[in-house]
């Protein structure tokens, strides 16, 4: 799956098994010991879905970079789905009643 970018030895990317089954989401990944996944919105926000052994700084460093990113990481994954013929999908919001 598509590599969105590479910045500070993070690398923020998608596996494309997943896309088929799960909403548009990122991992950020540095060496072997180090991931987190963030959901994605249609809107552009995000939101922490998982994370393994990761500070909390390391974390809101992620987070801002990823907001920053989100147009360049939705365009590529509009992309790739169109381009392999995986239905878009954004994450949705659960609803309170």
């Amino acid at each position: 799956m598509p590599t969105y970018f590479i910045l500070s030895a993070w690398r923020y990317f998608a596996r494309s098994y997943d896309l088929v089954y799960e909403p548009c989401h990122v991992h950020a990944q540095k060496g072997s010991r180090k991931l987190c996944k963030y959901w994605v919105f249609a809107d552009g926000t995000i939101e922490l879905a998982d994370s393994k052994g990761l500070t909390k700084r390391e974390l809101s460093t992620i987070s801002a970079v990823i907001s920053q990113e989100i147009e360049t990481i939705k365009e590529a994954y509009e992309s790739y789905c169109r381009q392999n013929r995986i239905a878009i999908n954004y994450k949705t919001r659960r609803t309170i009643r």
